[in-house]
């Protein structure tokens, strides 16, 4: 995240609102470096014509309420910005994509696939943050 936080300070207000595909592919597995999330989301938040918000990481652990939280916490400028922007509080959500990365090593179960698994945990973290909403 500290350097999607770089890349949106370079570029500015005005070509912000231009972007419209990003993958982020480390949110920060640490203290240290997840505090660099919240801020790049504030940034985020001048991307109002972002189409699609690619999340090849990992979160959080646990199932898909937990991962929706902990979204939520790092990014709910960014999500409420967007609301606001296409007159729907719950836009965000059909932007943001998880990946098979999102499903930690932790939750994995046997005989089921992570695609399997992702499935689940993407209507339980869109469920948890429209209830956030």
């Amino acid at each position: 995240m500290k350097a999607l936080h770089t890349f949106l300070a370079s570029i500015g207000v005005k070509n912000c609102e231009s972007l419209q595909q990003l993958s982020v592919k480390q949110l920060g597995q640490s203290r240290a470096t997840s505090s660099m999330a919240y801020p790049a989301f504030v940034l985020l938040a001048n991307a109002v014509n972002l189409n699609r918000l690619e999340m090849d990481c990992a979160i959080s652990w646990g199932e898909g309420d937990r991962i929706g939280r902990a979204f939520w916490r790092e990014a709910h400028h960014w999500i409420e910005s967007i609301g606001r922007h296409k007159g729907r509080r719950d836009a965000a959500l059909d932007i943001v994509a998880l990946t098979t990365k999102t499903v930690s090593l932790w939750y994995e179960k046997p005989g089921k696939t992570k695609e399997a698994l992702l499935e689940g945990i993407v209507v339980d973290f869109r469920a948890e943050l429209r209830g956030l909403l």
